[in-house]
C-alpha cells in the first residue's frame, strides 16, 4: 500500500512539473507573439502615416499645378481642406516658393 502511495505521489508531482513547464512555455509563447504583433502594428502604422503624408503632399502639388494651369490663384476659392491641414493661398504660395 505504501509503495502504491509513493508511486501515485511521484506521478502526481511529475505531472505537476509537466503542467508548470507547459504553462511557462505557453506564457512565453504568448508574450513572444504579442511582441511580434506589436512590432508589426507599429510598422504598419508608420507605413500608413508615411503614405498619408505623401498623399497630402501630392494633393498639394496637384492643386498648385491645377491653379497654375487655370491661371487662377488657389486663394480665390477660399480655404482648401487637405487631409488634416487647412491651407490658404498664402500657405500655398509660400510652399511653392520653397519647392
Amino acid at each position: 500500500m505504501r509503495g502504491q502511495l509513493a508511486t501515485a505521489t511521484a506521478e502526481r508531482d511529475g505531472a505537476r512539473g509537466d503542467v508548470e513547464q507547459a504553462q511557462a512555455y505557453g506564457e512565453q509563447r504568448v508574450a513572444d507573439l504579442r511582441s511580434s504583433y506589436d512590432q508589426q502594428v507599429e510598422q504598419l502604422r508608420g507605413e500608413r502615416d508615411t503614405a498619408a503624408a505623401e498623399a497630402r503632399e501630392e494633393r498639394r502639388r496637384a492643386d498648385r499645378a491645377e491653379a497654375q494651369l487655370n491661371g487662377t490663384d488657389a486663394g480665390e476659392e477660399g480655404h482648401r481642406c487637405l487631409g488634416d491641414a487647412v491651407t490658404t493661398s498664402a500657405d500655398q504660395q509660400g510652399a511653392g516658393d520653397q519647392s
